[in-house]
């Protein structure tokens, strides 16, 4: 049975303001068992299926599947098309990153979400330990393809970042224009977790679309857009060192239509307290 699961459980009462007591008396279970399915220690029963769906108000396919085959399909056919959605060329984020901390030594890189790989390309190719996930199976057969014909080796993987949790440390984490589609009640736990997993004088470079009232909604019409609110990101980095903010206006022509993003990057190290 698919390990998400209990990772989806406990993404979906979440999104739904539950506790674990509050769904076990919905589904007259222990909430013991309901810890177990979220922490992967056991699943749920067959016949509990249909009831799980009833609360989360989601269909069975999706709680044993993730999200629903439209919404990754939208994605499959943006990064299936024969032109590039965005240009080749890597992000200007890229090259704060080599400046901060160059791959004078082996050093372990993650991107999240990971578009058609210009960043994680570029990554790779200046020396760094490459591991990246997005949610598309096209956009990383894509990227694959590249990589190979680049004769560079990248860690590439099909997986959402909303059920992504890190299972080793890494020395940067590094998204560009990707966390919007983080859900904000969400936010502070896949942050954390990032934070968790990221080595002494770690650096997260982060890069999100943020709302203003002068800047229309995007037209690509992608699914699960949540957009941030400009510093947002960076309440979530108190305790980390701040080495760059940026918030700008980009242009942008993903949907063969003329838009424009606001942008706020922030750029922070971790700091570990002296004793």
């Amino acid at each position: 049975m698919n390990k998400d699961i209990g990772k989806r459980i406990r993404l979906l009462r979440k999104q739904l303001g539950l506790s674990q007591e509050s769904l076990s008396d919905q589904l007259s279970i222990s909430f013991q068992a309901i810890s177990k399915w979220e922490n992967g220690l056991s699943y749920p029963d067959i016949e509990m299926f249909p009831k799980l769906a009833e609360a989360f108000h989601v269909t069975i396919d999706y709680l044993l599947l993730g999200r629903s085959r439209n919404e990754v399909s939208f994605y499959n056919d943006l990064y299936d098309q024969s032109e590039l959605l965005y240009s080749n060329e890597p992000s200007a984020m890229c090259y704060e990153v080599l400046k901060l901390k160059p791959p004078t030594k082996h050093i372990k890189l993650l991107e999240i979400c990971c578009d058609e790989g210009n960043d994680a390309i570029f990554f790779a190719r200046n020396g760094y330990d490459v591991t990246c996930i997005d949610l598309s199976e096209v956009g990383i057969e894509n990227l694959k393809k590249k990589a190979k014909m680049l004769n560079v080796e990248i860690k590439a993987s099909v997986a959402d970042l909303l059920e992504y949790d890190l299972m080793e440390e890494y020395d940067i984490i590094y998204s560009h224009n990707a966390l919007h589609y983080i859900p904000e009640h969400l936010r502070a736990d896949i942050v954390e977790n990032y934070q968790k997993h990221t080595n002494k004088d770690g650096v997260h470079a982060l890069s999100v679309i943020v709302k203003k009232p002068f800047i229309q909604h995007q037209p690509d019409n992608e699914p699960s857009i949540y957009n941030w609110y400009s510093d947002e990101l960076l309440s979530y980095y108190r305790d980390w060192k701040v080495v760059d903010i940026e918030e700008k206006i980009n242009e942008c022509n993903s949907s063969g239509i003329a838009h424009k993003h606001a942008v706020f990057r922030v750029i922070t190290t971790k700091c570990v307290p002296k004793d």
